[in-house]
């Protein structure tokens, strides 16, 4: 058994908390701990399978300009079919004069 120095008003929350979960202090705690262990353990899962997903293969700046030049084949797709779509709609406006007055 090990005995830990913590603040009163964090002696306080952790009383509290477990009163309302039904639990004693120790119990709450070693809860708490295993939650933030598997927590953490799920993290490490995570970053040790980033390099395995086809989307981290490659040096990461090759990575980022085909994300980029992906980004702008997509961006000249929409551009070319807005154009299209308001070509029916374009009209000769050369004899129209505003007034801005």
């Amino acid at each position: 058994m090990t005995t830990l120095q913590i603040s009163d008003q964090t002696a306080s929350i952790l009383s509290n908390m477990a009163q309302q979960q039904h639990l004693s202090s120790s119990e709450l705690i070693e809860r708490l701990v295993e939650k933030y262990r598997n927590d953490h353990e799920l993290l490490e899962d995570l970053m040790e399978s980033l390099p395995n997903l086809p989307t981290f293969k490659g040096a990461p700046m090759d990575i980022q300009r085909a994300m980029r030049d992906d980004n702008l084949l997509i961006e000249n797709a929409r551009q070319q079919e807005l154009k299209a779509f308001f070509a029916g709609y374009k009209r000769d406006l050369s004899g129209f004069k505003f007034n801005r007055d």
